[in-house]
């Protein structure tokens, strides 16, 4: 079942960056008839698509998990990353830790650079 979530979510992501690059050719293809002001809101739509797309690959490729209960490191899959419940503002994300199956929030820690966890 938890893998059925975060596959729903994934799609969900997937899709709302599809809309968005679909909404920009919309206003693309209407500014080449109507004038620049759509242009403009074209180009900050695919600016958007891309920052969404860019930051969470960042965040999946610098990012690493402690688990509070038995202080396990590890790095989920792409999707499990991206799709968890999450709180940036304490900067964790809501998971099971795969060393003693807790499932609570998780505190992301930045990778050190050149290591691999």
């Amino acid at each position: 079942m938890e893998r059925r979530n975060e596959l729903i979510a994934f799609g969900i992501l997937v899709i709302t960056v599809a809309v968005f690059i679909l909404v920009a050719v919309f206003f693309l293809i209407k500014a080449l008839d109507e004038g620049p002001g759509y242009l403009i809101t074209s180009a900050a739509l695919i600016i958007s698509a891309a920052f969404i797309i860019v930051y969470s690959i960042w965040l999946w490729r610098n990012h690493h998990y402690r688990c509070p209960s038995c202080s396990a490191v590890f790095k989920p899959d792409f999707i499990r990353s991206t799709t968890s419940g999450n709180d940036y503002f304490i900067r964790a994300r809501y998971m099971r830790c795969p060393n003693c199956g807790k499932d609570q929030l998780m505190k992301m820690v930045r990778d050190k650079k050149g290591k691999e966890i």
